[in-house]
């Protein structure tokens, strides 16, 4: 045996991993079945122009992506997004909710929709920014 290092993996080895971390998940959550799932905010042509994605899994939904322009920011439209998507994971059994996002960006926007943190990695990813992990119950 022996240790490499790879600065450029490719897709079909990091996919070894992959595999073989999930092999062994399987026996400690059997059937699972991860679902994808979008909010968007479409504007009067239908194009997307901001929106919330993540997944579900079991009773727990995780929040990977919230992005709005910097022009729809302060309007009302993150509010709507999240309880949009709220509503609807909550009508799949979801009871709780999973976030993490930079002491630079949007911690306050959790907060005030009532989110709680959970955890914080000081300085990461660089120094002076936080990693902050939020939840809430629904």
């Amino acid at each position: 045996m022996n240790i490499t290092i790879d600065s450029s993996p490719q897709d079909r080895d990091i996919n070894v991993i992959y595999q073989g971390l999930s092999s062994y998940h399987a026996t400690s959550f059997p059937n699972a079945q991860e679902q994808n799932l979008a909010c968007y905010l479409r504007d009067e042509q239908g194009n997307i122009v901001g929106g919330v994605t993540g997944s579900l899994l079991y009773t727990s939904f995780y929040i990977k992506f919230l992005w709005l322009p910097e022009t729809l920011r302060g309007l009302g439209y993150g509010r709507q997004l999240m309880t949009a998507l709220e509503k609807t994971i909550m009508k799949q059994g979801v009871t709780h909710i999973f976030v993490d996002t930079f002491s630079n960006q949007a911690p306050n926007f959790y907060l005030k929709l009532d989110y709680i943190e959970t955890g914080r990695l000081p300085h990461f990813p660089m120094y002076d920014v936080d990693r902050i992990y939020f939840s809430k119950a629904l």
